[in-house]
């Protein structure tokens, strides 16, 4: 039997990480791509991929 686990930690981890990527956007736009890794992770977390 399939259980299906609680997705909205992962769902509030997506929308941290989508705020850091906006702040890294407005003051850090050299650093941009330290948050993608966080923001694919949960976001595939949230959808139940991995």
């Amino acid at each position: 039997m399939d259980q299906r686990k609680s997705s909205s930690k992962y769902w509030l981890y997506f929308l941290m990480w989508v705020g850091i990527f906006i702040l890294f956007i407005l003051f850090y736009p050299q650093f941009l791509w330290m948050a993608l890794p966080g923001i694919v992770t949960n976001f595939s977390l949230a959808l139940g991929i991995m």
